[in-house]
């Protein structure tokens, strides 16, 4: 039986099955780099334990959204300055922590595999 399927999982495998879907999904929308529709920038909102001062990676999430949309209009504003106008040049995926777990109950302290993907591409 899979480990996603498996109902006698312990909650780490959970989380492990979690982390794993979640890549699979990164992994499709950065398919190869010349393609026009390739998600080229991705930032990650943590409201449970980011911070606004860090750089919105993987590793050092952003704790609100305002803070990913201001990165949003930031790269907005470069593009009109290169001449492209206010059109993003390539997708962008911002990654928010879901706030529930499997169970239905609020968990704010589980693995990083628990997001929810917004893409922009205008």
């Amino acid at each position: 039986m899979s480990l996603c399927a498996d109902n006698e999982t312990l909650s780490t495998d959970l989380e492990a099955c979690a982390e794993a879907q979640f890549e699979l999904k990164r992994a499709a929308l950065k398919v190869d780099s010349d393609d026009a529709q390739a998600i080229v920038y991705e930032f990650f909102v943590n409201p449970y334990n980011g911070s606004d001062e860090w750089s919105g990676g993987r590793e050092t999430p952003w704790l609100t959204v305002e803070r990913a949309q201001r990165r949003v209009r930031f790269l907005r504003v470069i593009a009109e300055a290169s001449g492209l106008g206010t059109k993003l040049p390539r997708p962008l995926q911002i990654w928010v922590r879901e706030n529930v777990g499997d169970d239905g109950m609020k968990q704010k302290q589980v693995g990083n595999g628990r997001y929810a993907g917004i893409s922009i591409s205008e």
